[in-house]
């Protein structure tokens, strides 16, 4: 079956590459992991459209990507959703992007964009159904399927497109420094790995139902399950899904003193052996624990702010949404809840001061300082 791109698995194929996106007036390109099926994701594949040509590069058959990342870095390349991609390719490669990039996804919320996924936005701008594939596929085993090669390929194939369409609405709506800044931001953020929070980390989906011991128990298996996912090299729902995890804590609160296990809960058929082991000792450990050990509920404003800080805090929220309103977009986009929230402890007295309190792009803060001043009681007082 002939093919319109080219399958990059050598490394003087690379070296031809590098030299053509050297010319190259665009560049788009798009990553596939293995998440789905390993505890330490990497970069599996690297799609690249350079100017009109289509490439899939393999990073796992041993190719030098040096001269590779340093061409990217000089080009403001197109990605959809760049952070992902950003993050893996500056873990794996040290890669950064020092020229900008122009993030397809931001700039279709940005121009009020409800549906901005990029199937959705190929067939809005490019009449194009794009075959769903599997989105879970092992990208790490070999040889790859034609299927997920076309896949793969059509990542990047109409993202050109795409940009060049929200580039029109942008400067139509006069947003291109929103992007602008957002796209930088984007940047800075995915310059250093996300620092996990032991107070928070393990609070899944169901944890704020829990109280006392269940979350003392929630805590401790999240860990065991951890452990054995990094043990084995594969993703924590192979072990055990957070759903049955959480409904595992509640039972174990109620289980007999002198049983291991919660007669209640049906332990999934991969639980034995040393595994089902660790279980046991990790439940072991929580019951030998003092009372004041037990973490707490969630931190939640409600529980610890004062009944004026949170209207306050419901207050601005209100203010930014209806300005979102009038600006057809999301309120998250202008302000996050925890951003407001900041905003309203500190009560910043200058826009720069803002800025920084809530994490906010110059844009943001310029849309969110006049309801801030109104809010805090005009506490906050202009720089100019």
């Amino acid at each position: 079956m002939p093919t319109d791109y080219s399958y990059i698995d050598r490394q003087e194929e690379l070296e031809k590459l590098v030299t053509r996106m050297r010319g190259a007036k665009r560049i788009i390109i798009d990553t596939e992991a293995d998440s789905f099926h390993h505890y330490f994701e990497k970069v599996c594949l690297i799609q690249l459209a350079v100017d009109d040509a289509f490439y899939l590069v393999d990073p796992l058959c041993g190719l030098s990507l040096d001269a590779l990342m340093a061409e990217m870095a000089e080009h403001r390349i197109v990605l959809h959703g760049a952070d992902y991609d950003l993050r893996l390719l500056r873990t794996g490669y040290g890669f950064r992007p020092h020229a900008g990039i122009f993030d397809t996804s931001i700039a279709a919320q940005l121009v009020g964009i409800a549906a901005f996924g990029l199937s959705s936005l190929v067939e809005r701008f490019c009449d194009v159904k794009l075959a769903k594939g599997d989105t879970r596929s092992d990208w790490s085993v070999r040889p790859l399927s034609q299927t997920q090669l076309r896949y793969a390929v059509d990542d990047v194939r109409y993202l050109g497109q795409v940009a060049d369409a929200l580039q029109e609405e942008l400067v139509r709506l006069g947003r291109v420094e929103w992007h602008a800044q957002s796209c930088d931001g984007q940047i800075a953020a995915t310059a250093e790995n996300r620092q996990p929070d032991p107070e928070t980390e393990w609070r899944v989906k169901g944890s704020h139902l829990l109280r006392g011991i269940e979350l003392a128990f929630l805590r401790e298996l999240w860990y065991w399950r951890d452990r054995e996912a990094r043990r084995i090299d594969r993703p924590a729902y192979m072990i055990m899904g957070n759903g049955p995890l959480v409904v595992l804590a509640r039972a174990a609160a109620e289980m007999p003193a002198n049983a291991d296990l919660p007669p209640t809960f049906d332990m999934p058929r991969n639980i034995r052996g040393g595994r089902l082991e660790q279980l046991i000792s990790s439940l072991a450990r929580v019951r030998k624990m003092p009372s004041e050990a037990y973490p707490g509920p969630p931190p939640a404003l409600r529980e610890f702010w004062s009944r004026a800080l949170a209207e306050k805090l419901d207050l601005l929220k209100k203010r930014i949404a209806d300005e979102a309103v009038q600006l057809s977009i999301d309120p998250p986009l202008i302000a996050s809840r925890g951003s407001l929230a900041e905003i309203v402890r500190e009560v910043p007295r200058s826009i720069e001061k803002l800025q920084k309190v809530g994490g906010l792009q110059p844009w943001q803060a310029e849309l969110v300082w006049p309801h801030a001043c109104v809010v805090l009681d005009n506490q906050a007082t202009s720089p100019n």
